[in-house]
């Protein structure tokens, strides 16, 4: 949840004077000749002159307007913003400009614009400068925890209130107010830095954080915020999930979210330490959005940052930052070690109460802090990135981008090498070599570096997991991309062997129509020549193909394929694995991985899972995660949460009857395709949805 941050506006008024026509000797001037005057205040201005006589006063506006490149000069009398009385004085004697009540807006487009007080003596003149600094609020404490039914003190902070008419209080979620369901606070107005008392409800809502927000009453544009995050009696994150089992979270987890919106997408990546009791003790990230503007978010909040796990090893977590920006997520934990911790997790963001806000997934993983050091990021890596965001005419932002490719560390800073391909919104650049540098690690296991001889630079941001394997994220200005950066193990040398057998292919894009996705599998036979079995749905419209395919591989993994118009390239890390790139304009992106444990039946699919969204492709699709147990005869059921263009849905149960063949295709429940990748992961589309995802199910 990013609450909006107003910008300021800066009214620059002048103040004129005009004497009498009289000798070349005659001179007249005005003081001060700079003040700031804030809403609803007082300025008193003194005019001297030589000689001596009646001055009157008046106020004026000019602006421009079109400029730079066709100027327009404008001046006006001006109603609405202040006063000068009295209007006609002696010289020496103070006429008093006061402030208009409310914020006055020049005209729409103006430019360079100003007030002026005019005084008709002649063409004799003199001016004074005002600035009538914008109001601001500032509500505290932001961030803040509260247990249900509970008080807090909230205060607000006017800045530039010079009628003192303070603020009005309301309680929010995502905007939208929603008291009393998410709360009460009393009195609903009070003046700068008095404070007002916030009482959470006794039940919580399905998102458990609420914006305290002051509006000013002299600008009701202008607003702060007070986050209050809800929790039990006992400091413990409120989650419908339940709780208990917060142990499973434990130590330092790197974290890769994509989200979406209706102006397109962003990446954040980071690091945060859980102590297995429910809080989140340290952390960082970074944020880039996929059409460019990457920035450093606020530190990550330790005091308003929680985490629950339920019995079924579902959970929330709401990361903070220290400015109140918060993100609320719902996740499934998987991969529980021989210490009793989760290795790995999906999640999705759990936010978007209206369903016109973010939604998005992402994966969660234990970190290893020996390997965040430049030695342990030393040899050969190959990397698949991908970002979403509608294309925008006559601005640099170009659509899905896709960047892929591998790169040699030196284990200290360099990087001496790489190939590299980029599809941006459907232009190509094939096999771009560079050479680069590093930065590795900090204590969250944060790296940084760029590719240098690209143009434009490619800047990269990693969050180390272990020695074999980074969070990946590109944080250029114009396009940004993420994903992730996988070792290649030491001496290995690709060839056309490294492509034998079958593999699975799940591939994501985003066409005109809407979403794109394809759940294949890939037969080769080792010598160059390769098959697809593919099963597309296209913005709700279902095929299955079959297509040949010639592939000649590189000795650092590059596979070039021919057999279609526009064919993809794949980067390998080992043997039939990979990321893959489309050459199109939807900007295909892809990861291959082997196909294990044939001959395959129901009994393959069996035990406790996770599942999560992968790669989604527009703001349009329903994110969800989860937990499921299949039973290995048929049967499988489980509990999913999901966000969407509807809004939020927690804890809706599934119950599912999945068929599994020989091959490992089949159907998780009915008008769905399946794949078996191996005993521990599946995967599955909806065939015929409109606004279809690929959904992994992992042990």
């Amino acid at each position: 949840m990013r609450p909006r941050i107003a910008g300021l506006c800066l009214a620059v008024l002048v103040l004129v004077l005009r004497g009498p026509s009289v000798s070349a000797a005659a001179t007249i001037s005005i003081s001060p000749s700079l003040a700031s005057v804030p809403v609803g205040d007082i300025q008193q201005f003194t005019t001297t002159t030589d000689p001596t006589g009646p001055i009157s006063w008046s106020l004026e506006i000019t602006y421009y307007t079109g400029c730079p490149q066709h100027c327009v000069s404008h001046r006006s009398t001006c109603s609405g913003c202040g006063t000068v009385s009295p209007t006609s004085t002696e010289s020496g004697t103070p006429t008093t400009y006061t402030a208009p009540s409310t914020p006055y807006h020049f005209p729409n487009g103006a430019q360079v614009a100003r007030l002026w007080v005019v005084a008709s003596r002649g063409y004799l003149s003199a001016m004074a400068m005002i600035t009538i600094p914008p109001i601001s609020v500032v509500a505290s404490p932001n961030p803040g925890t509260v247990p249900l039914s509970m008080t807090q003190h909230v205060t607000a902070t006017v800045a530039n209130d010079g009628t003192n008419q303070g603020v009005t209080w309301s309680v929010q979620q995502i905007g939208v107010p929603c008291s009393p369901a998410c709360g009460t606070v009393s009195p609903t107005k009070t003046a700068s830095g008095t404070p007002a008392t916030y009482t959470a409800p006794a039940i919580s809502p399905v998102l458990p954080v609420v914006s305290v927000v002051a509006t000013s009453v002299d600008d009701p544009t202008k607003s702060g915020s007070s986050t209050q995050i809800l929790t039990t009696a006992g400091g413990r994150l409120i989650c419908s999930a339940g709780s208990g089992k917060e142990s499973l979270l434990t130590g330092k987890y790197a974290f890769l979210l994509q989200t979406f919106g209706v102006w397109g997408g962003t990446s954040t990546a980071g690091s945060i330490t859980a102590n297995g009791i429910g809080k989140i003790t340290g952390g960082e990230e970074d944020i880039i959005y996929f059409s460019g503007a990457g920035h450093v978010p606020p530190t990550i909040s330790t005091t308003a940052s929680l985490y629950s796990v339920g019995p079924d090893h579902r959970g929330c977590l709401v990361l903070t930052g220290t400015d109140g920006e918060t993100t609320f997520l719902r996740f499934g934990l998987g991969c529980v070690n021989a210490s009793g911790t989760a290795t790995a997790g999906q999640f999705i963001e759990f936010d978007d109460t209206t369903g016109a806000g973010t939604r998005g997934a992402g994966s969660l993983r234990l970190q290893d802090p020996t390997a965040f050091a430049a030695s342990h990021f030393k040899g050969n890596y190959v990397f698949g990135t991908v970002g979403r965001t509608p294309t925008v005419a006559g601005t640099a932002i170009i659509g899905s981008v896709g960047i892929v490719g591998t790169f040699e560390s030196d284990g200290v800073s360099a990087i001496p090498a790489s190939d590299i391909d980029l599809n941006l919104g459907g232009s190509i650049t094939s096999k771009a070599q560079s050479a680069g540098t590093f930065q590795c690690c900090d204590g969250n296991g944060r790296g940084s570096g760029l590719f240098t001889d690209l143009s434009p630079q490619i800047n990269f941001v990693l969050y180390q997991i272990d020695n074999t394997e980074a969070f990946f994220m590109m944080t250029n200005d114009l396009w940004g991309t993420s994903g992730e950066a996988i070792a290649i193990p030491s001496g290995t040398s690709f060839s056309q062997s490294s492509l034998n057998g079958t593999a699975v292919l799940r591939e994501t894009a985003q066409s005109a129509a809407g979403p794109v996705v394809d759940l294949a599998t890939v037969s080769a036979e080792g010598l160059g020549n390769l098959r697809t079995n593919d099963n597309v749905n296209s913005a709700g419209v279902f095929a299955t193909s079959n297509t040949a395919l010639t592939y000649q591989v590189a000795s650092n993994g590059r596979v070039t394929l021919a057999g279609t118009s526009t064919p993809p390239v794949l980067y390998l890390y080992g043997p039939n694995q990979g990321f893959l790139l489309g050459t199109d304009a939807n900007v295909t992106f892809g990861i291959l991985e082997p196909q294990t444990g044939s001959p395959f039946s129901d009994s393959s699919f069996s035990g406790a899972y996770t599942l999560v969204v992968e790669n989604p492709s527009s703001a349009t699709v329903m994110m969800e995660s989860g937990v499921l147990t299949a039973l290995g005869n048929g049967n499988a059921s489980g509990t999913l949460d999901q966000s969407s263009s509807t809004g939020l849905a927690a804890n809706q149960g599934l119950n599912v009857v999945y068929s599994i063949s020989g091959k490992g295709t089949g159907s998780v429940g009915s008008g769905t395709t399946a794949v078996v990748i191996s005993s521990r992961k599946l995967a599955f589309i909806r065939d015929t949805d409109p606004n279809p995802t690929i959904s992994v199910v992992e042990k």
